[in-house]
């Protein structure tokens, strides 16, 4: 159970990087761009404050040996084609980072009260870096949303659509490396387990996931709240991609 623990803490803390990662790309990509000087600040202090969070997961990981990291690795050091991939995305549109993003950081926001509960504040190193991590991310949701519709209502109308289609193609490849990376911690758990194996407990867990596992139902639930709320026809199509 506690190797259990650990591979959930890794795999957690990396996707968390390979997140904080895009976003710190995408945004100094943005900033070159923008002529608005208090646009730009902000988005460059957005990117300190996603390298700060990189720097800390990272600290986590090493000093906690989990599985020997950096050396074992189950996202940050793998998956480079993916992640080549995650670079052309965001080189053809920055911004497409966004709404995965802030669906990212609201799910994080919400299992970090469940493991506060469980746990307490100050039960282990890693609930207490999530609590931490979170006072940020609250902040950082909105900023997600008002920053990419800022941006978005000076674009034309193929602009926008452009905006729609990458940040889709970024939803899908974020789908192929969680589910690569899941692999890998499931092969670090069970060695000699059979691939079948592996396919059969991922789409277990990710069933659970989806209908059963509290915060990622209240995310949901915030996600259609927000794209509901939100005036901006491309709120529309992402109802649909609200799982």
């Amino acid at each position: 159970m506690r190797h259990f623990f650990y591979l959930f803490s890794q795999f957690n803390c990396e996707a968390l990087i390979l997140f904080e990662q895009c976003f710190m790309y995408a945004s100094k990509r943005l900033a070159v761009s923008l002529h608005d000087t208090v646009e730009r600040r902000a988005l460059l202090h957005f990117a300190k404050e996603e390298f700060a969070h990189t720097q800390a997961f990272r600290r986590y990981l090493r000093k906690e040996s989990v599985l020997g990291f950096p050396q074992k690795s189950l996202l940050v050091h793998r998956q480079h084609r993916l992640k080549n991939i995650f670079t052309w995305i965001l080189r053809q549109e920055p911004l497409a980072i966004m709404i995965p993003g802030a669906k990212s950081e609201t799910y994080s926001l919400f299992y970090t009260k469940l493991f506060e509960k469980q746990f307490g504040k100050d039960g282990n190193t890693f609930t207490r870096l999530h609590t931490l991590h979170s006072e940020d991310e609250v902040h950082h949701v909105q900023f997600d949303y008002n920053f990419a519709d800022s941006i978005l209502a000076k674009r034309s109308f193929f602009g926008q659509l452009k905006f729609i289609f990458y940040t889709f193609l970024m939803m899908l490849f974020i789908q192929f490396i969680v589910i690569s990376g899941f692999g890998h911690a499931l092969k670090e758990l069970r060695p000699h387990s059979s691939l079948w194996f592996r396919i059969k407990s991922m789409r277990r867990i990710f069933n659970w996931v989806l209908w059963s596992f509290n915060p990622y139902i209240q995310t949901r639930r915030s996600l259609k709240a927000t794209y509901s709320q939100r005036k901006h026809f491309m709120y529309k199509f992402f109802l649909l991609g609200s799982l």
